[in-house]
């Protein structure tokens, strides 16, 4: 065989070897996927953890606004909202607040079970003293409170 012919075979013999080398195996793809996996499943968690926090952010800007309306009703009525004995959902401020010092009561971005808003007074002392706004919130283990008193 001529030299220049044995070159040629030579040459298209690893240009053949080369292209066979250049695809990915099983296990390279599988590793790939893997991590990916792993990837995806810890944004999932993060995702879920921000949800919370920001339906907890929420719920605290919202009892500020109740408390603000609340205490436009005080300045108007030199006494808060009368609420019943036991805690009740803060719909039933409606009558007393809205539209005048609040445009709408605001609603748990749950609104389910435990996620109401609840608006109580302690027992013991006059409509004018004070009052007590809570809401469960998702990243604690007690609720949140906010109070008022004059």
């Amino acid at each position: 065989m001529p030299k220049s012919t044995e070159n040629n075979v030579q040459a298209n013999v690893s240009l053949l070897h080369v292209t066979h080398a250049r695809g990915f195996t099983l296990i390279e793809l599988l590793v790939v996927i893997a991590i990916i996996g792993v990837m995806a499943a810890l944004v999932i968690v993060n995702l879920s953890t921000a949800n919370k926090k920001s339906r907890d952010a929420r719920r605290k800007a919202d009892l500020s606004e109740v408390r603000t309306a609340m205490e436009l009703y005080y300045d108007s009525y030199l006494s808060y909202p009368l609420a019943p004995a036991t805690a009740t959902n803060i719909a039933a401020l409606s009558s007393y607040l809205s539209p005048q010092y609040i445009q709408k009561l605001p609603v748990d971005p749950k609104n389910t079970g435990s996620n109401i808003y609840l608006y109580t007074m302690p027992a013991v002392s006059p409509s004018s003293a004070g009052y007590q706004l809570n809401v469960s919130l998702e990243n604690a283990a007690t609720p949140y409170t906010v109070y008022g008193t004059n």
